[in-house]
């Protein structure tokens, strides 16, 4: 009716919802019945980790200077040789199958087997 303004009008905000804001389903435990898959694990970080583990804590920088020069797939290559071997000096090591050079870049550097 004309004079009723408490109505609302026909399609107006009747079983309309945001598709966006709709909060996902909960079942009695507590728990989303169609979780989504967990995130795949980021290989360049997996990189880090492993690189870290063999070289120290503090070798972020070396790994990202190698991952900047040569690339993941052959960063990878040297890390995962490392893994199974163990070498006397890992850093020199790694630097010199990086591409010769220390970490500060200034000079050649030369691995003893």
């Amino acid at each position: 009716m004309p004079g009723d303004s408490n109505r609302q009008g026909q399609g107006q905000g009747q079983g309309q919802e945001d598709p966006e804001r709709a909060e996902p389903a909960i079942d009695s435990n507590g728990h989303d019945p169609n979780p989504s898959p967990p995130d795949p694990p980021d290989p360049r970080k997996r990189l880090f980790d492993l690189g870290k583990s063999i070289l120290g804590a503090n070798a972020g920088g070396l790994i990202n200077k190698a991952l900047a020069s040569i690339g993941e797939s052959r960063v990878g290559a040297i890390l995962g040789e490392m893994a199974l071997s163990t070498k006397s000096d890992p850093r020199a090591y790694f630097t010199a199958a990086v591409g010769g050079k220390n970490s500060g870049g200034a000079s050649e550097r030369q691995v003893i087997p």
